[in-house]
């Protein structure tokens, strides 16, 4: 932390107050983590007894607070470093920013197409994490370009703590544009694997609803799952043809329905079927999950300031 204060202070001397605040935050904040691991250690200092398991239990929370602003410092420094470098290398960095923005402006055109299309095949809700999608690109990059014409002011005045400054912000700006773009065609393979699974498992399905015909049945049980399966099966048809498809959503029903029949039948298949069938079933439902998580860590990853402690 001591080291850090010092480093604050060449900091803000160099790039400012506004480029040195979060480096502020970060160590008032690891003054905070440090000052409750004091407070623990002198519990367990004082003559009050501790039990084995508190004892472990502050020794852990003591390491974890360490370790938290140690990492979150680290961090920090390691953002000042990367401005430094770019007040060092200021015209090479700006060269090399630039092309960075021509290549995602390129993208930022493929993105738009890309969604077109996909808002011709599939409904507003399968798209709902990237239907802004190229608008907020194009705002980053608007964002990118004022930032570039800052530096190259910069460059020319021949200040390159203010040029470094601009350049990391265009630089984030950019990398933030060209992530939402590659989100579209993210989410349009997902979409595409979301099918392919989907058509496959209606195909399952099917089989596994013309094997319980053959089932003994002597409570019903079976029969009535067999119908149930049946009807998602049409609904999952449904939602896996026509102009607005749903095949998240198809996925979802067929997964439901592929666990209920499955343990439907289980007492006519063999331990080597079900085994086969449950492996083949988690793979189906990872990929989905994946694209799920995915989707979410791209929406949240590029509007951070849109999302609030509660979300």
């Amino acid at each position: 932390i001591r080291t850090s204060e010092q480093e604050l202070g060449f900091a803000t001397a160099q790039f400012g107050d506004d480029a040195a605040a979060a480096f502020a935050q970060t160590l008032a904040q690891a003054r905070r983590d440090l000052d409750e691991a004091f407070s623990l250690q002198q519990r367990l200092d004082d003559d009050q007894p501790d039990t084995e398991a508190d004892v472990r239990a502050i020794h852990t929370r003591i390491l974890e607070l360490c370790a938290h602003a140690d990492s979150e410092l680290d961090a920090r420094a390691d953002e000042f470093d990367r401005l430094r470098d770019l007040e060092q290398n200021a015209p090479e960095a700006l060269v090399r920013i630039q092309q960075d923005r021509a290549a995602a402006g390129t993208g930022l055109d493929g993105a738009i197409a890309s969604l077109e299309r996909l808002r011709s095949a599939y409904a507003p809700e399968e798209l709902a994490t990237i239907g802004d999608n190229p608008d907020q690109a194009r705002s980053r990059l608007t964002y990118a370009d004022e930032q570039l014409d800052a530096a190259q002011r910069a460059i020319a005045a021949g200040d390159g703590a203010s040029a470094a400054i601009a350049l990391r912000a265009a630089e984030g700006a950019v990398a933030q544009a060209a992530q939402l773009e590659a989100s579209v065609e993210k989410v349009a393979a997902d979409l595409a694997t979301a099918e392919r699974d989907a058509a496959a498992l209606v195909t399952e399905l099917e089989q596994d609803v013309a094997a319980a015909v053959g089932v003994p049945d002597p409570d019903g049980s079976l029969g009535a799952v067999a119908s149930t399966t049946r009807q998602q099966i049409d609904a999952a048809r449904a939602q896996l043809t026509g102009e607005h498809r749903r095949p998240q959503a198809a996925l979802s029903t067929l997964l439901g329905a592929n666990s209920a029949i499955d343990a439907a039948l289980a007492g006519a298949r063999d331990a080597a079927q079900r085994a086969a069938r449950a492996r083949q079933t988690l793979d189906q439902q990872l990929q989905q999950a994946r694209a799920q998580v995915s989707a979410a860590e791209d929406y949240i990853g590029t509007r951070r300031g849109a999302v609030g402690a509660t979300a």
